[in-house]
């Protein structure tokens, strides 16, 4: 990756990224802040200039760059894992486990920022950068992994749920929203923010 100065005022993109259902059910209502991933997303293109997402791996870590911050629109794909729906529902049974209105497909159901990326095979599970997300960062046979591959966890930051999911169809790796899609999620951002600081006054 090439060197490059950070500038005095972040650009800030947002891509989208599917996840197989109830995982965006997980970030919103379980505190999952670790996605597992076998590829790392190192840069992306914006009106035609290129930026630099990861300063590089150092200990298994790479931080994301200060000149750009990369959002994610999290967003509930079609596919459903049953097995991990009935493990989360049992688990978070006391509260209610996981309502159907909540694990709905093709919506966008929240925005995070991807902070870092962690390389599961290079990092200690006591690693400071790892070990609050251990409970959600899997941990494969090197055996099991797909040639060329490796296991990693990217760390989400400032996770924010929306109040009125999206409506969206969604893509395979991380997908350019449409304008009109992404004036509809920066609305819901804008409403669950407002939300979130009435909550936090307590008003």
């Amino acid at each position: 990756m090439t060197n490059e100065t950070p500038t005095a005022k972040p650009i800030s993109i947002i891509r989208g990224l599917t996840l197989w259902r109830p995982w965006p059910w997980a970030m919103c209502f379980a505190g999952k802040r670790a996605e597992n991933r076998t590829w790392v997303p190192r840069s992306v293109e914006e009106d035609g200039v290129k930026h630099w997402l990861l300063r590089g791996f150092v200990d298994g870590v790479a931080e994301a760059r200060q000149s750009v911050k990369l959002y994610l629109a999290i967003h509930a794909g079609q596919s459903l894992d049953r097995d991990v729906l009935r493990e989360l529902h049992e688990r978070h049974r006391a509260r209610g486990g996981v309502l159907e209105m909540d694990n709905e497909p093709g919506r966008i159901v929240a925005v995070a920022r991807l902070a870092r990326v962690i390389d599961v095979i290079d990092t200690l599970p006591d690693d400071p950068a790892r070990a609050p997300h251990n409970d959600w960062i899997a941990v494969p046979d090197p055996g099991d992994l797909p040639e060329g591959k490796r296991p990693y966890a990217w760390i989400l930051e400032d996770l924010l749920a929306f109040r009125q999911p999206v409506p969206a169809r969604g893509g395979q790796g991380l997908w350019v929203l449409r304008p009109e899609l992404l004036a509809e999620v920066r609305k819901a951002f804008k409403l669950a923010l407002a939300w979130e600081r009435a909550e936090g006054d307590g008003s």
